[in-house]
């Protein structure tokens, strides 16, 4: 982390962008949390991120996983057994609405989350 010689607001987005994509590597909301919070967390820390802001902002990207494959979670899957959307649908959709909350989550929630004191 320290070879890099990034400022941590530069490396708090690169490693959310990681930690969220991630996630199409795995099958499981909770499998992914259990294998990767912990190492990301501490990677943000090291790299010095304010602790409060590290630890929330990656339990709030976790509540984003749902949507974005129909593997993602339990109702995911519900959608495209069903036929209410195709797997094609569920990818763009997913992909779609990731890529906007973490947008403004990255500007609006920033903002937010410096009004609250946490960084």
């Amino acid at each position: 982390m320290d070879a890099l010689h990034l400022p941590w607001p530069l490396l708090f987005a690169a490693l959310h962008l990681q930690f969220f994509t991630l996630h199409y590597l795995f099958a499981s909301q909770t499998a992914h949390t259990g294998a990767l919070y912990t190492a990301f967390l501490s990677l943000m820390l090291a790299g010095g991120v304010p602790p409060k802001l590290a630890a929330m902002s990656l339990a709030y990207c976790v509540c984003l996983f749902g949507s974005l494959t129909h593997y993602a979670s339990g109702q995911a899957a519900v959608y495209v057994g069903s036929g209410y959307l195709s797997l094609k649908e569920v990818f763009y959709c997913g992909a779609v609405c990731g890529a906007a909350a973490l947008a403004l989550w990255g500007t609006a929630g920033m903002a937010w989350w410096k009004v609250l004191g946490w960084w």
